[in-house]
């Protein structure tokens, strides 16, 4: 079986029984594979956040020094609170490099997070974006007959 072929069979949403995969070795070992070559990192459940509590979410922009990039992640992905962190290219009106999504019940819990996260990063300047609504979230539709693995 082509790769693309395997990729479509895992790829649409897996139904919700406890063992979507008891079917099919052929799923598990392909899934296996693809983490083993570093093509999958994880394989897992989409939640929504809002739904399961999580009422208050905001991106958090960091003015931090570039060149620490490496060790300035390890310290914003250690928060288990922080979902994405993402290093971006920075303007000379806006500085922020490092981006991260906290998820938080409150926004008391919220300002407790980043007030933790900007103490452990030396209290560099940031900027919140609060999420006020969301309008799409999904999963990426890639379509597997167009991609040469």
């Amino acid at each position: 079986m082509r790769i693309n072929d395997l990729l479509e069979k895992i790829y649409p949403s897996l139904e919700l029984v406890s063992d979507p995969f008891q079917e099919d070795e052929d799923k598990v070992k392909f899934i296996a594979e693809c983490r083993d070559k570093g093509l999958i990192r994880r394989y897992g459940a989409v939640i929504d956040l809002r739904r399961a509590g999580f009422g208050f979410n905001a991106m958090v922009c960091w003015d931090l020094a570039r060149e620490k990039e490496k060790e300035l992640s390890q310290i914003l992905t250690s928060f288990p609170q922080v979902s994405h962190c993402y290093f971006r290219r920075t303007y000379p009106e806006w500085p922020y490099a490092f981006y991260t999504m906290i998820h938080a019940r409150s926004e008391d819990q919220f300002v407790r997070i980043k007030k933790r996260l900007a103490q452990a990063l030396g209290n560099p300047d940031h900027k919140v974006l609060q999420t006020l609504k969301e309008y799409k979230k999904q999963r990426q539709k890639i379509d597997f007959s167009k991609i040469d693995l």
